[in-house]
């Protein structure tokens, strides 16, 4: 209602808190702020950016307005997960890889708790295959950690697409596809019960 009426005099203000998974905030969210703030530059905008178990957990504390997770909420942005290795990696002399090379391959994830690593595990479980199946090289808490590790070794990650756009233009990185693995999913918002934002 406050907003509504600010509206109405064409002056609005205060500020909007906003939780995003990591993916979200890192990828997504800076270009639509931006385009935000240029309508309505007198409103505040602070971004808290976690997995997405950590940005339910801020906005059950009040701490947040306002999530934006990877889950099963309510819909927002469609994404897809993508396996993908150094150019420089052998393995990019693939277009697609099997299930069972899959398991043999190192591989850097990311942590317990993050809405990717949900997804992938989903997936895989569709396939008959566990996480505890793949050769994990290791876990790290950032998709930009990914990357990088991954730009540094013979290992093979998974992330969003929209974190490689770039990278894969600039041929750094080789998507390979997963025989039978889909991983898919929407970007959404989670809210307190109750309240629509």
């Amino acid at each position: 209602l406050d907003f509504d009426m600010k509206k109405l005099t064409e002056k609005s203000g205060g500020e909007l808190r906003i939780g995003a998974s990591t993916t979200i905030s890192q990828y997504v969210l800076p270009e639509l702020i931006a385009e935000f703030r240029k309508l309505y530059p007198d409103i505040r905008i602070t971004l808290l950016s976690g997995n997405s178990h950590e940005i339910e957990d801020a906005l059950a504390a009040g701490r947040i307005d306002l999530g934006m997770v990877g889950g099963i909420k309510r819909k927002c942005l469609k994404d897809e997960l993508v396996a993908f290795v150094h150019c420089s990696n052998p393995l990019a002399q693939q277009d697609e890889i099997s299930l069972n090379l899959l398991r043999q391959t190192p591989i850097v994830l990311r942590e317990l708790g993050s809405g990717t690593l949900d997804v992938i595990q989903k997936a895989l479980q569709e396939n008959g295959i566990a996480l505890s199946d793949l050769n994990i090289e290791m876990n790290l808490g950032t998709t930009e950690g990914i990357k990088h590790f991954v730009e540094h070794s013979l290992s093979m990650g998974i992330i969003s697409i929209r974190a490689i756009y770039r990278s894969i233009y600039e041929q750094v990185f080789k998507v390979l596809e997963i025989e039978n693995l889909k991983m898919e999913r929407e970007f959404l918002f989670v809210e307190k019960r109750g309240e629509t934002a």
